[in-house]
């Protein structure tokens, strides 16, 4: 593995903590680069190299624990003091270097300019038409609650720290059954991308192994990314910082649909996590966009969320509703029943889509504010109803009869 900076110093810092991985059990592909310009970091593999291929692989014992980091600010720069009670000597050294190179690269100031949550703080009504575009849980509901506080400059400094380490953890559950946040040397400057390498992990007997491949989605550079999550641009904006253009897909606000009186499906817009069940093999593609599926005490069914794919998948959210109308209705009503359902609630979804992103086109200039924070709200909001206008309706796909009942059955079980 290569490095690539102009800053000697920053170099230096990042061949010290490849030197650490490595002599700990790490291993880079020979072609990697770390590329350091304008204060970014960029992964990229300068060479033959085949997707799939294996670009990283990194021991979980080397990843470090976020609640043992312990992060202050002082002036621009992180300040460390690490919990040796929770990370061993190596995961302190190399947390260490971690935030020095995050120093020396601006990444404080960085944040401030990128993260929602901290640039709106002046003037939340106007982030907050699109954050009604999601599910409050508890994770969203720490930002929310901060966007509208009266926080002195001690809050403020916590939240700079938190919120940018959120921006670089993995969740992974640990062998006691408890969820870890973990901070990834190296691979936390792969950026996202939505064809991007997961996040993998081979358990072995005394460490797991995290692997990332090789994957280079733009033909005309070599740069790598990962996939942060199945993510739309409104989540990666909120999460991020950015919207996401080249997201093929738009997460449905949060809405209530009757299924013709049936039972109702409440869609919630929670963003991040994903179904990992495993699918009947004729409908094991869907397994990125299904929800999490609850069924209430009223009859209801309540998921997680609902995904819009606009390219790719045309018919996808059709397959996806069917599954779960059937399991919100039972084997007993008719398949008609099911699939004129199906084409109400997928009308019904998209016109919502629609109006709740043309309502902030349509106001957002007739607010108070910031013309540049004006903006960034018709912007994102402009992306996502671009995208929703460009959905596929072909009222002939339930002729062509591309599901059988029993996959679907077995799905909704």
């Amino acid at each position: 593995m290569q490095i690539q900076s102009s800053d000697k110093k920053l170099e230096k810092e990042l061949t010290a903590l490849r030197d650490v991985l490595v002599e700990n059990g790490a291993w880079f592909h020979k072609n990697l680069n770390i590329v350091s310009e304008d204060h970014g970091m960029s992964v990229v593999v300068d060479g033959p190299a085949s997707p799939g291929d294996k670009m990283m692989k990194v021991p979980e014992s080397l990843l470090v624990q976020k609640h043992g980091m312990n992060i202050s600010l002082k002036n621009s720069d992180f300040i460390f003091e690490p919990d040796d009670s929770v990370l061993s000597p190596v995961q302190i050294e190399i947390a260490d270097r971690m935030i020095e190179i995050y120093n020396m690269t601006n990444k404080v100031n960085l944040h401030k300019e990128e993260c929602s949550w901290i640039l709106y703080k002046d003037h939340p009504h106007l982030l907050d038409p699109l954050v009604q575009g999601r599910t409050q849980n508890d994770y969203l509901n720490k930002k929310y609650k901060y966007l509208h506080s009266n926080s002195t400059p001690e809050e403020d400094e916590t939240f700079t720290c938190e919120s940018y380490l959120q921006t670089r953890v993995l969740g992974r559950q640990g062998k006691d059954g408890q969820k870890n946040q973990l901070i990834m040397p190296i691979i936390d400057y792969l950026n996202h991308d939505h064809r991007g390498s997961p996040f993998m992990f081979k358990d072995q007997k005394d460490d797991a192994i995290m692997h990332i491949n090789v994957k280079r989605p733009f033909l005309e550079r070599q740069e790598c990314f990962v996939i942060y999550g199945v993510y739309d641009a409104l989540d990666t904006f909120l999460n991020y910082g950015f919207p996401d253009s080249h997201a093929p897909y738009v997460r449905s606000i949060p809405m209530d649909i009757d299924i013709n009186g049936k039972g109702k499906l409440k869609v919630r817009a929670i963003s991040g996590g994903r179904n990992k069940q495993e699918l009947p093999k004729q409908i094991s593609d869907l397994s990125s966009l299904m929800p999490f599926p609850v069924k209430k005490p009223d009859g209801s069914l309540e998921i997680s969320h609902l995904m819009i794919p606009i390219v790719n998948a045309p018919h996808a959210l059709r397959r996806v509703l069917q599954v779960l109308i059937r399991s919100l209705v039972g084997k007993d009503e008719t398949r008609k029943f099911v699939i004129e359902s199906v084409y109400k609630a997928e009308e019904e979804i998209l016109k919502a889509n629609i109006e709740f992103y043309s309502n902030i086109i349509d106001t957002i200039d007739t607010m108070d504010g910031p013309d540049h924070l004006k903006s960034m709200t018709k912007q994102v909001a402009t992306l996502q109803r671009n995208k929703l206008y460009k959905y596929t309706f072909n009222k002939d796909f339930f002729k062509i009869d591309i599901e059988e009942e029993p996959a679907i059955e077995a799905a909704a079980q």
